[in-house]
């Protein structure tokens, strides 16, 4: 679940999902993508979502937080550290450098 405000987090969830249509040997369950505004409890976009229908066992929504973090849930959070490597650049200046 992503709120619209939230950039970054949409552009990962977005490649994150491209990865796996990409690579249909990385096991994994049944994956949604939601995108909405104002995800956060009690706000309209958040109303208006019945998560019933999603009928999923997880969810994460994606936040803002420190480098490094995210925010699993708004009411009972939960937390992980995950580490990604890679190469820092931008695409003006990264010809070689950066691998889709």
């Amino acid at each position: 679940l992503l709120g619209a405000d939230d950039k970054a987090a949409i552009a990962a969830g977005v490649e994150a999902m491209q990865y796996l249509v990409s690579n249909p040997d990385v096991p994994h369950g049944d994956v949604r993508l939601v995108l909405l505004p104002d995800e956060e409890t009690g706000i309209r976009g958040a109303k208006v979502l019945d998560v019933a229908a999603l009928n999923a066992d997880y969810g994460i929504c994606l936040d803002c937080c420190g480098i490094g973090e995210y925010v699993t849930e708004n009411w009972y959070a939960g937390s992980a550290r995950i580490t990604v490597k890679g190469v820092t650049a931008h695409p003006m200046s990264a010809r070689g450098k950066l691998i889709n």
